[in-house]
């Protein structure tokens, strides 16, 4: 599968620790498949994640961290409810024993990564932003991807308001 430019970027800049934030139609999910693709990777989405991890736990005390993985791709991070316990407890043991990377995709459901009651997601955005060793964050919006349909931009803000196109699509202000 071929990536548009801005996809491609994201691959080139790649970190050990990636955070990708993104507005709706950018093409998250196009990239999370092509970043789980090879062996010893994983795509993980919110609502099969959490309740795996549950049933795991609940039933035999495992966890996604008894697993030795190259890569850990989590799409849709902002939903994922505890996404800084989840991936201290499960996703970074996980990838230790390969040195493997790990890549949050997501549309935030908040603007300033900076604000006290920043999201998990945010957060973990955060340490890229501010230069942490081993960190990458990515900001763009959805007109990025090129086959995003720009002349709906203008219904979009009709329907959704102004700072509901700037949360979903443009990623602020």
């Amino acid at each position: 599968m071929e990536l548009h430019q801005g996809q491609q970027a994201v691959v080139d800049h790649a970190a050990r620790f990636n955070v990708v934030w993104v507005g709706r139609r950018w093409g998250k999910g196009v990239l999370a498949e092509h970043l789980a693709t090879g062996v010893g990777a994983v795509l993980l989405a919110p609502y099969p994640m959490c309740r795996y991890l549950k049933d795991a736990r609940e039933a035999r005390g495992a966890s996604l961290c008894s697993l030795t993985l190259h890569r850990v791709v989590v799409d849709e991070a902002p939903m994922v409810k505890n996404l800084m316990a989840l991936f201290r407890e499960d996703i970074l043991p996980s990838v230790l024993d390969w040195q493997g990377d790990v890549w949050f995709l997501g549309t935030a459901r908040d603007l300033d990564p900076y604000a006290e009651d920043a999201s998990d997601f945010l957060k973990l955005y955060r340490r890229g932003l501010e230069g942490e060793p081993g960190w990458m964050s990515y900001r763009a919006p959805s007109t990025e991807n090129p086959t995003f349909p720009t002349e709906l931009l203008a219904e979009m803000r009709f329907t959704s308001g102004k700072a509901g196109l700037e949360q979903e699509f443009l990623v602020g202000p």
